[in-house]
């Protein structure tokens, strides 16, 4: 696959990570779809093969992508592939022709004229520019598009996912490659270094997909499957003419860095906890001209410090002067699997305590490290998204209170949950979504909803209008996305932690159906038969994690901010009430943006600098 598609199908892996570990619940739509996409009689090949790959990304590919996409031009870069994929067309045309797809074959004809001539030969994409978008085939969608299933799954070295029908398609592929006639001896050598211009402008997302997550194997299998069905499906759907409406909190994955390049510019740190086996890892940002000013930012629930949204956070403070560190979320395994902690995480008021000592010990290895980057008196504030803005306000209220080991000069809270438990519930209820859907046509509307997100992320369906979903839909999907970070919090977990709900299940063997009972634990499970003890009143606990609780403290700080978004869904009417009135001046509600949902717009972030810097 070229690189755009690539870049779908990450991104697919990204949103869907459900894909593939729905657990043993009979009812739930996901079961028969999920949890065994396709046969797979290779999986002990397949899962070295994928470990192969994500070692080679993380020790060889991104290293040298790092620097290839500094010195090589972006446009040239693109031209590369533009080229390529321009001289696929025979290879489209006869699998639209096949397909009985005329007016895609035309499509790619004049697609294919334009940019040879007008492009130059392919390398610029004149007949996007144009709109004329591209409607690429190959012989597994042919297959596919007549009935044929993958097959069996197959991960293979380099190339990454597969299938026995998509690998049979690949070969009788071969001979409409333009490029085996104009080069000859030599196309081998022209094919491998367009695939690795690809695989080198994506080191650093295929990085992040296997560096953010504690096993990948059943989300890789699963998404690619799920992506290749929406290709063949050209992402239809049955639900176009329901009331189309995106749920606004989907907005978060719009927040990226201006600068393409910028997730590359953080440099990698690490401290020792007492007690813990390994050391922390922690990313730093630093600016270009000498500062003495530190933010932390702190990323929401199983969120990994180097995401794309951590990124863009950290340009934002950055290009300002600001020096950024960033530490991964309470509930990711990058950070509870170093910290040496006894207990999980789950509980803010107790999390926090670990939390300041290791940023306390993450500021001062950053200052040994950078002293150039932080002369003079220091100025440093500490910015939480959404689970992370509840672990903020509970260190800025430990500060107010005098009880802080490591105090911080600012606070910024954006859109912290005042009542966590109630917000999981939620949570739960949206992953169940589907449940409230006809059951005639429940599983077929879960693979659409999925089949529309693939097609978002990729802007194409046949007429070349990207698909629409309907609120319950992108709620769904939302849900989905939460709620796996909790399951892969308890398969890191369930050896450290002795987690009576996993032990049963071997660490290396059938970690399938271990995966799959991870999931099968919802957020109020979590809660009532894990984090809370015998003897202990889950009610009352529930009440004592609520940040009401710390009324006293937010009234009388004036370092302690919160930024939020109205419709919030997360949120309570009485819960943002309460917000409004305990930090009046200091709480900046936005109307509209759900769950971070509006982080992307400037002007909100604008608001969330001054929050942070004290810029008037």
């Amino acid at each position: 696959m070229k690189m755009r598609n690539n870049a779908c199908l990450l991104a697919v892996c990204m949103l869907f990570m459900v894909c593939g570990l729905f657990g043993e619940e009979a009812d739930h739509p996901l079961k028969d779809y999920y949890a065994h996409p396709a046969a797979d009689p290779l999986e002990g090949f397949n899962r070295c093969m994928e470990a192969f790959n994500a070692g080679c990304v993380k020790y060889a590919v991104r290293p040298v992508g790092k620097y290839y996409t500094l010195i090589v031009p972006k446009f040239v870069r693109e031209g590369i592939g533009n080229f390529a994929d321009n001289l696929q067309f025979p290879l489209s045309l006869v699998n639209n022709c096949l397909q009985g797809k005329f007016d895609g074959a035309w499509n790619e004809t004049k697609r294919f004229g334009i940019n040879t001539t007008v492009g130059i030969l392919g390398i610029r994409d004149q007949a996007s520019a144009w709109g004329i978008t591209p409607m690429k085939e190959d012989f597994g969608q042919t297959f596919g598009h007549y009935g044929s299933g993958p097959w069996f799954y197959l991960h293979l070295p380099f190339l990454g996912p597969c299938s026995g029908r998509d690998g049979v398609g690949m070969l009788l592929g071969f001979p409409f490659d333009i490029a085996n006639y104009l080069f000859g001896e030599y196309s081998i050598f022209v094919k491998c270094g367009v695939g690795a211009n690809d695989a080198l402008n994506m080191s650093n997302m295929i990085n992040e997909y296997f560096s953010a997550r504690y096993e990948t194997y059943e989300l890789t299998r699963a998404a690619y499957l799920c992506y290749r069905d929406a290709l063949i499906t050209d992402f239809s759907s049955s639900t176009s003419n329901e009331p189309q409406e995106f749920e606004e909190s989907m907005g978060y994955i719009m927040l990226k860095a201006r600068n393409e390049r910028y997730g590359w510019n953080g440099v990698h740190g690490s401290v020792h906890l007492s007690g813990a086996k390994d050391r922390l890892p922690y990313t730093a940002w630093l600016p270009k001209k000498r500062d003495g000013r530190l933010v932390f930012l702190l990323p929401g629930i199983g969120a990994w410090r180097e995401s794309a949204e951590m990124a863009a956070l950290a340009e934002l403070f950055v290009t300002r002067g600001w020096t950024v560190v960033s530490i991964s979320n309470t509930y990711s395994a990058d950070y509870f699997l170093h910290t040496g902690s006894t207990q999980l995480p789950g509980r803010p008021s107790v999390d926090c305590l670990e939390l300041e000592m290791a940023m306390g010990l993450v500021k001062a290895d950053v200052e040994r490290r950078f002293p150039q980057k932080l002369v003079g008196p220091q100025e440093t504030v500490v910015v939480g998204l959404s689970l992370g803005a509840i672990n903020t306000l509970h260190l800025g209220a430990r500060t107010q209170r005098r009880e802080s080991a490591c105090p911080f000069n600012r606070y910024v809270a954006v859109n912290p949950p005042v009542d966590p438990w109630h917000a999981l519930r939620v949570i739960d209820s949206w992953f169940d979504i589907p449940m409230t859907w006809p059951e005639e046509t429940r599983e077929l509307r879960v693979q659409e909803t999925l089949r529309k997100v693939a097609g978002l992320l990729e802007n194409k369906t046949l007429s070349g209008a990207p698909p629409k979903m309907t609120l319950d839909e992108s709620r769904f999907i939302v849900g989905v996305n939460i709620r796996l970070a909790l399951a892969n919090l308890l398969v890191a977990s369930r050896e450290e932690f002795a987690l009576a709900e996993l032990m049963r299940y071997p660490k290396t063997a059938d970690l399938s159906v271990l995966k799959h009972r991870a999931l099968d634990v919802s957020y109020d499970d979590f809660v009532n038969r894990i984090l809370v003890k015998d003897g202990e009143d889950a009610e009352a606990l529930g009440k004592q994690e609520c940040l009401t609780n710390l009324e006293d403290a937010f009234k009388t700080a004036d370092n302690i901010f919160v930024m939020h978004n109205r419709n919030d869904f997360l949120m309570t009417s009485e819960s943002m009430a309460w917000l409004e009135a305990t930090f009046g001046e200091r709480a900046v509600i936005f109307p509209r943006g759900g769950h971070l949902g509006n982080l992307y717009v400037p002007d909100v972030q604008e608001v969330l600098v001054k929050l942070a810097t004290g810029e008037k």
